[in-house]
């Protein structure tokens, strides 16, 4: 259940993970457990998807609570990029784009290269269809880290969903990734996954055979190379 549930909501996962990080850089390991009430180890797995879900004032006045310990942070040190990260996730969590926008965006004029910053200042872009914005901020991510596939993920989903006077670079963006990581498994898959989608049998055969050579207990990989192959 807890795998579905983090398929269904990756951000909400992602956001609070990384709130969970950056408090702990702030604040030190001794300290989370006052950030968060409890520690996160000691979440069930119904607890943890709870609270990931709740809404209720109850829960949103905890988030406020935890947005002015990270604020008494900021006050100490008005550059501290981790307490305005934190600031920044924690009112993106709760829905408030614009003030996240603020944090995250000030974040980046400290930092250009916080890969967080530049992740959910674009999953907003996104969202709210300035994709232009988006790819910008996703292709700074792979300028930073070639080696962060979710972000060439993130841009191949873009192209091929949304930015749709792109579409057609939904492929080159995977092959640029995949020069920068050779035989990775993922954009391997995505690659045969999306040939395979778009009905260029040929080339989705070609990723799917190297995809089970670097992955050879891969069964849905051969499984599906052998329908393409037609036995």
């Amino acid at each position: 259940m807890i795998k579905k549930f983090i398929r269904e909501n990756k951000e909400i996962v992602i956001a609070f993970f990384l709130i969970v990080v950056i408090a702990i850089a702030v604040l030190g390991g001794g300290k989370i457990k006052d950030f968060f009430n409890r520690k996160p180890l000691e979440f069930s797995e119904e607890q943890l998807i709870q609270l990931m879900r709740d809404r209720s004032e109850e829960q949103r006045k905890i988030f406020m609570d935890r947005i002015a310990a990270a604020k008494d942070l900021l006050a100490k040190n008005p550059n501290d990029t981790d307490a305005l990260e934190i600031i920044g996730f924690l009112h993106d969590t709760l829905g408030d784009k614009e003030t996240a926008q603020k944090y995250y965006k000030e974040v980046l004029r400290l930092n250009p290269e916080s890969v967080p910053a530049l992740n959910n200042l674009a999953n907003i872009y996104r969202d709210r269809e300035d994709f232009n914005g988006a790819e910008k901020l996703y292709l700074k991510i792979t300028e930073v880290e070639s080696y962060n596939i979710e972000a060439w993920r993130d841009l191949h989903d873009l192209y091929r969903y949304l930015y749709k006077s792109k579409e057609d670079q939904a492929d080159d963006i995977l092959l640029s990734g995949l020069e920068k990581n050779p035989d990775d498994p993922q954009i391997l898959a995505m690659l045969a996954t999306y040939y395979q989608d778009t009905g260029n049998k040929e080339k989705a055969i070609g990723y799917y055979e190297r995809l089970v050579k670097v992955m050879p207990e891969n069964e849905a990989a051969k499984n599906e190379l052998k329908k393409l192959r037609g036995y």
